[in-house]
């Protein structure tokens, strides 16, 4: 609603046909947002019109507008039709690490994710239809499901942060299915490394528990095109990253926005929201440009843009602004973004001089901007924003890779991507029955390039793919009881 509502005037004036009983009725964003629950679904491929009544009014007792002709007492009626009858399983429709991409470096702290095109069976996602494994061993996870928008998110993050410069698999089996039984066609693989890097030294600025003071959207005057009575900033207590385990870590800040579609951008200016951060202990929090800030962010799909701005000064007086280069949101779930202060190809154009050249730093917003062909609304969701510092792959002298040396290995094939051609090269320490199979995108066998007793020892075979349609395409190797996968891109 565009006005905060009399809660009490909803009660028996919300109607549906045909006729669904309303279970649980929940107001938010200052009681401008209702939200309510059905006794029962509904019935598929069915017509309903949901009425609410011109009875309900705003605090003031001015009654609902429903037609929005600008004179009050009228209902608003909402039709709509349910869905055919769903025969189709879910699809990934977005991940992190990218499903589709070879070679993808992924954080020892960032969230795996994965986005479904539709509402998936929480009961369907458990430790046996979802599993992350480094070779042979399968590691711990957090995982968690989120609703959001009409799909399913799957979160999970380490029990134990992950090892850097490692090699991981995830796997996802075709146990998983969505709300009406329908399973995944296929099980899929998301293979990734790690990158080489550990945590020696974290500051948390702001873990949303409700330490910090968030302005609404609209209330710096830097911002402009944003439709600020009925966009929001607030503690959501339903998105967290996997691994916050406690009560006070299972929060985020939750940022709803809505673009002005009639904003005219002036000579010089450009649609931008300003998130501020106002004075309270987060916005104490000092940093210099040894640090990298970070903050898991709950991406929409959007195609806006967002980006952090720091205050700039010595920890006395802060007289200027840096901003970091703009990220495209065009993914759905958690996902870590980060700037690393130290680089000066980092840091964007805004009121600045474009050079961290300050001595100290503190953050100042989160900003967001908007180009014609974005979604003009959507919800973003923040957790854990805070400034590490990295050490280069290092655990007690040994590096991940000289132990995996120690076992066998499975390079990445050359070239890649390939035309038609590539060549494939592993290390056996032990002698045993092998193979070595070429895999779809979709889990199929394509291609057996190896299945026989093999001594230990060095081996290169050559992968001709001139049968097979351009695309990604996955390589396995199996010796004993040890099993590696990498991804290849054939391209025609």
């Amino acid at each position: 609603f565009s006005k905060t509502m009399n809660i009490n005037s909803v009660a028996g004036n919300i109607i549906i046909q045909p006729s669904v009983g309303i279970k649980n009725i929940n107001w938010s964003f200052g009681d401008k947002k209702l939200t309510f629950e059905l006794e029962e679904s509904l019935e598929r491929n069915t017509e309903y019109s949901i009425t609410l009544k011109k009875e309900i009014s705003d605090i003031n007792g001015r009654l609902l507008d429903g037609n929005s002709d600008g004179i009050e007492g009228d209902d608003f009626v909402l039709n709509l039709v349910t869905e055919k009858v769903d025969k189709t399983g879910p699809v990934i429709i977005s991940s992190n690490p990218d499903i589709n991409h070879v070679n993808t470096k992924f954080d020892v702290y960032d969230v795996i994710t994965i986005a479904f095109d539709e509402l998936v069976d929480h009961e369907s996602v458990t430790e046996s239809s979802v599993y992350l494994m480094s070779g042979e061993q399968t590691h711990d996870t957090y995982l968690k499901v989120f609703d959001y928008e009409n799909m399913s998110v799957i979160s999970l993050q380490g029990v134990k942060h992950l090892d850097p410069a490692r090699s991981y698999t995830l796997t996802l089996t075709d146990d998983i299915s969505d709300t009406t039984g329908n399973r995944m066609d296929s099980t899929r693989y998301i293979i990734f490394e790690t990158e080489p890097f550990i945590y020696i030294e974290e500051t948390m600025i702001e873990n949303f528990s409700g330490t910090g003071v968030w302005m609404r959207p609209g209330w710096s005057g830097s911002t402009n095109g944003v439709d600020d009575a009925n966009s929001f900033f607030e503690i959501n207590s339903n998105y967290y990253v996997p691994a916050s385990t406690k009560p006070l870590e299972k929060k985020s800040g939750e940022l709803y926005y809505i673009w002005n579609a009639d904003f005219l951008e002036p000579a010089g200016s450009k649609y931008l929201l300003r998130e501020y951060l106002n004075d309270s202990p987060p916005r104490n929090v000092v940093f210099d440009t040894s640090y990298t800030l970070q903050c898991y962010v709950f991406g929409d799909g959007s195609n806006n843009k967002f980006r952090f701005c720091l205050d700039e000064g010595d920890a006395i007086s802060w007289p200027g602004h840096e901003v970091s280069n703009w990220t495209t949101i065009d993914w759905i779930g958690w996902r870590l973004v980060e700037w690393k202060l130290s680089d000066p190809e980092s840091v964007g154009e805004w009121i600045g001089n474009g050079i961290l050249n300050g001595s100290r730093y503190r953050l100042d917003s989160f900003q967001l901007t908007h180009e014609s062909g974005d979604a003009v609304s959507g919800r973003l969701f923040f957790e854990n924003l805070k400034v590490i510092k990295k050490e280069y792959n290092v655990i007690g002298g040994i590096s991940n890779q000289d132990i995996m040396n120690r076992d066998y290995e499975l390079f990445q094939n050359y070239p890649n991507p390939f035309n038609a051609q590539t060549t494939i090269k592993f290390n056996l320490v032990q002698s045993g029955f092998t193979s070595l199979i070429i895999y779809d995108i979709l889990g199929r066998k394509v291609k057996t390039l190896a299945e026989k007793n093999m001594s230990a020892g060095a081996y290169s075979v050559t992968f001709n793919a001139n049968d097979l349609a351009s695309g990604l395409y996955i390589y396995e190797l199996r010796s004993g009881q040890k099993i590696m996968r990498k991804k290849m891109m054939l391209v025609k």
